[in-house]
């Protein structure tokens, strides 16, 4: 028996068995390292254009916003609530009022609210991390000349207040905390519907259904539901829980919204569809 494995083809047969997997191993530390380097440049070109120095002009002076000679940015609360009720709509001051009353705003939300609705910075020119760091007498020079008036500063775009504020078309006061919460709450949604029913589903087929051939057709299509791809799950969120049960989505049916303002493109439709999608990876899984 020892003979006969010993034989010429066996022994060529393992050599390009290894000869293989040598190629195949290299295959994998060569992708591994690609792999790493990308995600490396990544993450450099998003810190380089995270921060540097950017040009800022305002669209109203802000030393004509001075009180008694106090400088905006030396104002007490009750100063800077007045400087915005002068130079806002009385319909726009009434409204962030209602929002939530002054009285309960600190004074850094105030001020930012001056930054916004009166100040209006205007990102003029910006310049990455490195460019700050190897130009950094050119650009100070550049911005003297160009805009005089203008504020050259160092500015990092990401910080705690990015992640605190809401979405804003002004780029100086723009933040994600919408999308964050809007993410939170899709998931949320999700998993209240996909993990109570895949799981209860898995269990009932699994340890209770009886082998016949409804069944039978019912696991063959959560099967084949689990391969569909995700724009078609889109295509149906969209066509029953945004339009067809708009009411209900919306919460228009509950008295929560103005039914004439009302639609369907709320987190809870989002979650319902997204519950969808994943229902059939957890039953299958579970």
């Amino acid at each position: 028996m020892k003979e006969k494995l010993a034989t010429p083809n066996y022994n060529v047969n393992i050599r390009g068995r290894n000869r293989s997997g040598s190629v195949w191993r290299l295959l994998f530390q060569v992708s591994t390292i690609i792999g790493i380097l990308a995600l490396t440049a990544l993450l450099l070109n998003v810190i380089n254009g995270a921060f540097g120095y950017v040009i800022l002009e305002a669209r109203v002076d802000p030393a004509t916003l001075a009180v008694d000679g106090i400088a905006l940015e030396d104002q007490n609360k009750e100063q800077l609530t007045a400087v915005l009720k002068a130079n806002i709509s009385g319909g726009a001051y009434n409204k962030l009022e209602k929002d939530q009353p002054f009285a309960r705003r600190s004074a850094a939300n105030i001020r930012q609210l001056i930054l916004e609705r009166i100040l209006k910075y205007d990102v003029k020119q910006s310049w990455s991390l490195w460019e700050s760091i190897t130009r950094a007498g050119e650009i100070k020079s550049e911005a003297a000349e160009k805009y005089p008036g203008a504020i050259l500063k160092f500015n990092s775009w990401l910080s705690s207040d990015f992640v605190a504020r809401p979405q804003s078309s002004v780029a100086l006061s723009t933040g994600v905390r919408t999308a964050i919460l809007g993410s939170l709450w899709t998931i949320l949604f999700t998993l209240l519907l996909a993990f109570p029913l895949g799981v209860g589903a898995a269990i009932y087929l699994e340890e209770y259904a009886a082998d016949n051939r409804l069944n039978r057709l019912i696991q063959t299509n959560i099967n084949n539901l689990a391969g569909v791809p995700s724009i078609v799950y889109g295509i149906l969120g969209l066509a029953i829980f945004v339009r067809a049960l708009e009411p209900l989505t919306s919460g228009s049916i509950f008295g929560l919204v103005d039914p004439t303002t009302a639609n369907g493109r709320t987190v809870l439709a989002a979650g319902l569809t997204l519950g969808l999608l994943v229902l059939p990876i957890i039953i299958i899984n579970a």
